[in-house]
C-alpha cells in the first residue's frame, strides 16, 4: 500500500522531539524503508557498532525483530539492542494495517535496568568490540528516566494523530500501483509469475514493468526476489526451522535454486549467513 506524506514536516517533527529528547528518530513504513529521519547523523557509539566488521547486519536484525513484536501487540516497546543500549519503537497504524514505526533511540536509562557497564562489557566480549572505546562513547550516549521516557512516548503517540488528523501521512489505497505492491507483497511466497500479476490486475506486461520500476527503480522479478531474500533472512535469523524449509516459505521448492538466488544477492549462501550473524 503506497504511503503519501509531507516528508518536510514530519522531518521537522522528528526534529523538535530531537531538540527535546536528545535522541535520534526514524520513521519507517513496513518493510523497513527510511521514510523520514532526524538526524541524519548517528551517535558516536552507533557509528562504532555499525563500523565494524559483520556487525551492521545485527543491529538491523535487533530493530526489526523488536518492530515485528510491537507490530503483533500494537503497543510501544523499548528494549535494549544487541549492543547493550536502550531504544523504543512505536508502531503506526491505519486502521487495522501497520504502515510503518517510529523509532527513537541510541540512549541509556537512567535506573540502569536496561542497560548498564557491566552488560556493555558482556557485550564487548561477545561481539569483539573494544569495550575502552566504546565505554567512552557509551558515557556521552543521552540519560533518560523511565518517567521522561513513557512523556516521550505520550507525545510522539499525540504527534501521529496529529500526522493523521492534518494528513501529512495518507495512503493511497486506490491507485493501480498501490494495489499492485500491496498483491505483490502479500503473495511474493506464492508462485507468483509475470503472467498471474498482469491477468489479475487486467494490464499488460509493459505497463507492470512501468509501475514497478518507476516506483522502486528495480524490475518486479528483483522486487519480488528482494522481498524473498529478505524475509529469508529474517527466518534465518529469528527462527530454527531449516534452510529448506525457509526456502519453501519464501516461495522456492528448488532448494539449489534458492541458494544461489540468495548467494547472488547477498555474497554468501543461507547456511553461510546464519553461522556468521547468529
Amino acid at each position: 500500500m503506497k504511503i503519501i506524506l509531507n516528508k518536510e514536516k514530519i522531518k521537522l517533527i522528528l526534529r523538535y522531539f530531537y531538540e527535546l529528547t536528545d535522541t535520534n528518530l526514524c520513521f519507517f513504513d513496513s518493510n523497513f524503508q527510511i521514510l523520514a529521519a532526524y538526524p541524519d547523523n548517528i551517535k558516536p557509539f552507533c557509528e562504532y557498532v555499525r563500523g565494524c566488521r559483520d556487525k551492521q547486519q545485527k543491529c538491523l536484525i535487533s530493530d526489526i525483530s523488536h518492530c515485528e513484536k510491537a507490530q503483533k501487540t500494537r503497543k510501544t516497546l523499548t528494549y535494549t539492542c544487541h549492543a547493550g543500549i536502550v531504544e523504543t519503537v512505536v508502531p503506526v497504524f491505519s486502521n487495522s494495517t501497520n504502515i510503518g514505526y517510529i523509532l527513537f533511540g541510541q540512549y541509556r536509562d537512567l535506573e540502569e535496568t536496561l542497560s548498564n557497564l557491566e552488560e556493555l562489557k558482556e557485550k564487548c566480549e561477545k561481539y569483539g568490540y573494544d569495550y575502552n572505546l566504546l565505554s567512552k562513547y557509551y558515557s556521552g550516549l543521552p540519560v533518560i528516566s523511565e518517567k521522561r521516557r513513557n512523556a516521550i512516548i505520550n507525545m510522539l503517540e499525540l504527534a501521529i494523530k496529529y500526522l493523521w488528523l492534518e494528513e501529512l501521512i495518507k495512503l493511497d489505497k486506490d491507485s493501480l500501483s498501490s494495489r499492485i505492491f500491496h498483491f505483490l507483497d502479500e503473495n511474493f511466497a506464492t508462485d507468483l509469475s509475470i503472467k498471474r500479476i498482469c491477468k489479475h490486475f487486467i494490464i499488460s506486461t509493459k505497463s507492470l514493468y512501468n509501475i514497478v520500476k518507476s516506483a522502486t527503480g528495480v524490475t518486479v522479478f528483483d522486487y519480488i526476489t528482494n522481498k524473498r531474500v529478505n524475509e529469508s533472512k529474517k527466518l534465518l535469523l529469528l527462527s530454527d526451522k531449516s534452510i529448506t524449509e525457509i526456502a519453501l516459505e519464501v516461495g522456492y521448492s528448488d532448494y539449489n535454486y534458492f541458494i544461489k538466488v540468495f548467494k547472488k544477492k547477498t555474497g554468501e549462501t543461507p547456511l553461510r549467513f546464519k553461522k556468521r550473524n547468529s
